[in-house]
């Protein structure tokens, strides 16, 4: 290198598994404790003995720094905790205590930080740019075919969005369902449900966001507990 150079270098985490369904809640529907059984939608078929820590994760989902990777592992330290106690005591934090503000926080940052949220997050990018670039008449229609406009940090910025808007779901009321003798829940690799009971005579838009009136908002806890 002469003087018009600069040395740079680049480090990269060494764990480039990132969990976007955390190994503390994956094993509480772990027999076990090490695997699961599961059910492969894609591929039409059940799997027995699938071991827990490889399942739900992309590479360097969350960027190959290991910063928010990192950021996330003290979150879910403090949550587990949370989920601990609520399985443990079957109850769950008084209304507008620190734990129920926890509990929103929890919620919502497991229904952001999966890799279906980071696809969605792109193929809402990739509709709405589409959109607005064929009124430009710079952007030929057989063009905007060839390409596809998507985020360049989906999951991050998915999660940075949501976590900023958990306050919108504290005034919703909760409760603690407790599976029937005989059945239990299941979970998935996008386990928080968010459906709209009160508008489903509503065909068109979205119907789930945090501020819409008659949310409702499903998150198992573990096989008994949801």
């Amino acid at each position: 290198f002469n003087g018009r150079h600069k040395h740079r270098s680049v480090i990269v985490a060494a764990n480039k598994k990132h969990h976007y369904v955390p190994r503390f809640y994956l094993r509480r529907f772990a027999s076990d404790g090490r695997s699961l059984s599961l059910f492969n939608l894609g591929q039409g078929r059940a799997i027995t003995g699938a071991h827990l820590k490889n399942q739900c994760y992309r590479d360097y989902m969350y960027g190959k720094d290991g910063k928010q990777e990192n950021n996330l592992s003290q979150i879910e330290g403090v949550l587990a905790e949370l989920l601990k106690r609520v399985l443990a005591t079957e109850y769950l934090p008084p209304p507008w205590s620190s734990d129920h503000e926890s509990l929103c926080v929890l919620t919502l940052l497991q229904n952001a930080r999966t890799a279906y949220a980071a696809d969605a997050m792109d193929e809402f990018s990739d509709k709405m740019w589409k959109q607005v670039l064929q009124k430009d008449p710079r952007f030929k229609p057989e063009l905007l075919t060839k390409v596809r406009i998507v985020n360049t940090d989906p999951a991050n910025f998915a999660v940075v969005t949501m976590l900023r808007l958990y306050h919108l779901i504290m005034d919703l009321d909760y409760r603690l369902l407790v599976a029937r003798e005989g059945s239990e829940f299941i979970t998935s690799d996008n386990p928080v449900v968010m459906y709209n009971q009160l508008m489903e005579f509503e065909k068109t838009g979205s119907k789930t966001g945090l501020a819409c009136k008659g949310l409702q908002i499903f998150f198992p806890l573990s096989p008994q507990l949801l």
